[in-house]
């Protein structure tokens, strides 16, 4: 049995543990925050059915602070998606990771080797979105901004219609 790669990574929100065996993908993060808790995910290499690395929006790394001052967080540029099934369901993940980290791109190749047939590395990130089944993070954003200005919006016109 080989020794397992190991990679983490430590953020202004939190940490990223990575672990990779012979027959697993070992994922543990824990948030920053007084009611995070650290949370593992095991899966067999057997189970996972995608994996891809996407770059981060500029949204991801904003931390705080008044808007003349941004406090950011640049220790990540990527995002690693995870798609697998576990007992007949499909899971997902997404975890922060500095894809230029050299521990990072030992673990993914070793992974990609590993299963070559699951490795989304090579396609387009909106490509690999879909296929994985997950909302890009500039999508998301675009989705905060559409429910944030269009809810008001329409509160106020259902407001009027009912004057």
């Amino acid at each position: 049995m080989d020794d397992p790669i190991e990679y983490s990574l430590e953020h202004q929100r939190g940490s990223v543990r990575l672990a990779l065996s012979d027959g697993r993908l070992s994922v543990r993060t824990a948030g920053n925050g007084l009611l995070d808790r650290p949370r593992t995910v095991e899966v067999a290499l057997s189970d996972l059915e995608a994996f891809a690395v996407v770059p981060t929006v500029g949204a991801s790394h904003l931390v705080g602070g008044p808007r003349s001052d941004r406090i950011v967080d640049r220790s990540f540029d990527s995002e690693l998606l995870l798609s697998w099934r576990e007992g007949g369901k499909a899971r997902k993940r997404r975890v922060f990771v500095n894809a230029r980290s050299a521990g990072f791109r030992t673990l993914i190749e070793a992974l990609r080797a590993k299963r070559p047939q699951a490795s989304l590395l090579d396609l387009d990130p909106a490509e690999a979105h879909r296929r994985i089944g997950m909302i890009s993070g500039a999508r998301a954003v675009w989705v905060v901004v559409a429910l944030l200005v269009g809810v008001p919006i329409l509160l106020a016109l259902a407001i009027l219609a009912l004057q």
